[in-house]
């Protein structure tokens, strides 16, 4: 995962699989910026043992916002001690 202009102990990430192989991915902004964090396919890829990850497409749950990943990422703005929740379907 990165972020832009703040150093990596002011961000966290988990990445988990569900039961349908939906893949969970959550990005938690510890800094008192708002910050863009980005997470790139190969950051995804870590959730499937053995598969490459060409595109994934999903929902931020709270926002309600659809993503893709674009360039070989999936990215969002994080407020102030903020958290992003997002349920993807990649192939």
């Amino acid at each position: 995962m990165d972020t832009a202009g703040v150093s990596s102990a002011d961000i966290s990430s988990w990445i988990a699989t569900g039961r349908k192989g939906e893949v969970y991915l959550a990005f938690f902004n510890l800094s008192e910026q708002k910050t863009p964090i980005y997470a790139h396919r190969s950051d995804l890829s870590k959730a499937f043992t053995g598969k490459r990850i060409r595109s994934c497409k999903g929902q931020e749950l709270w926002s309600g916002k659809y993503v893709a990943t674009k360039k070989g990422s999936i990215s969002t703005d994080v407020g102030v001690h903020g958290c992003a929740l997002f349920v993807l379907n990649c192939k």
